[in-house]
């Protein structure tokens, strides 16, 4: 399943920052690593908390639901391009039924 915007990209400067605040070190990751951080619990790229996003609770959701099915994410952004994720499920682990809520 692939999923794409054509909107900022990820902002990998911005991530790192964000990443270093919660005390994750980020020397060693290449982009591709430090992109999957924002599927970490409490790491969000938003300034502000409103209803929908900013508690950086949702993509962390996201990637432990496409783990429990066996599944991986590939990410690739560019900036003021926009990012595609690709979600990888194994066909014989899912369902229909699994993947609607």
């Amino acid at each position: 399943m692939i999923i794409a915007d054509d909107g900022r990209g990820l902002d990998i400067n911005k991530i790192k920052a964000i990443a270093e605040k919660l005390g994750i070190d980020t020397q060693n990751l290449d982009n591709n690593a430090i992109y999957k951080l924002i599927f970490n619990d409490q790491l969000s790229t938003k300034n502000e908390v409103s209803q929908t996003s900013g508690r950086g609770v949702g993509m962390a959701v996201v990637r432990s639901e496409i783990e429990k099915l066996n599944g991986s994410i590939n990410i690739k952004t560019a900036k003021g391009e926009g990012t595609t994720f690709e979600f990888i499920l194994p066909i014989n682990n899912c369902t229909i039924e699994s993947l609607v809520p």
